[in-house]
């Protein structure tokens, strides 16, 4: 498969499921999230997680 034909191809889905995460599970996701290096250790994300039911719904 060459470039062209990978760009083309490509998706992505987003198909939520409306049940929760579990706080243990985010945060081991975030503790091995802060070992991957970010492009000259700038780290420009922010990550944020909402579990209040008000704010979901809004």
């Amino acid at each position: 498969m060459d470039f062209d034909e990978l760009v083309n191809k490509r998706f992505s889905i987003r198909n939520f499921q409306q049940k929760k995460v579990p706080q243990d599970l985010i945060e081991k996701i975030f503790s091995i999230a802060n070992l991957a290096p970010s492009a000259k250790n700038r780290q420009p994300y922010n990550v944020y997680v909402i579990n209040d039911d008000t704010l979901i719904n809004e």
